[in-house]
């Protein structure tokens, strides 16, 4: 994200309000509404691309590691496997 941040010139505040429906990952664009209500397209990298996509996609890895222990806490037999 904070290559994103860099390489697209975004506002923290754009980037933190996009949602999920925003990312167009095959064209590498990403809808942002911009300063005063005003929609933008801003061009996503490669890297951007790959990034974004694997943390939407698994999480960070502090994310997984909480599911992990929930799931161990909520399913012993889990953690034996």
């Amino acid at each position: 994200m904070i290559e994103l941040l860099y390489a697209s010139g975004l506002r923290t505040s754009e980037l933190a309000n996009a949602r999920l429906e925003n990312f167009n990952f095959e064209e590498r664009i990403m809808r942002v509404t911009g300063k005063g209500t005003r929609p933008e397209i801003v061009p996503m990298g490669r890297k951007s691309v790959r990034s974004a996509r694997r943390l939407l996609v698994h999480g960070t890895p502090e994310v997984r590691k909480a599911q992990q222990q929930a799931a161990r806490f909520s399913f012993p037999s889990a953690a034996r496997n």
